[in-house]
């Protein structure tokens, strides 16, 4: 649903591989509705991570991320 969400408009994918917004970082919760409606989708996001930045991927304790990806069987250790 993440990747729904960026098409709509709500906000874009992070290093840390979740959706995040202006607004809410990426403290979100997704929900869906099915419907056959034809509606609008608002603009796309900016990007919002810093090419830079490496704050998510340097304080991930088991190492998972990469900045593209996430390595779930390391994530899932804890």
């Amino acid at each position: 649903m993440k990747h729904a969400a960026v098409l709509a408009g709500l906000g874009r994918i992070g290093k840390n591989t979740l959706l995040i917004n202006k607004t809410y970082g990426n403290m979100l919760m997704l929900g869906g509705v099915l419907t056959n409606l034809n509606l609008n989708s608002d603009l796309l996001a900016e990007e919002l991570c810093l090419k830079e930045c490496r704050l998510c991927i340097e304080s991930c304790p088991q190492k998972a991320l990469d900045g593209t990806t996430i390595n779930l069987n390391l994530c899932r250790q804890i």
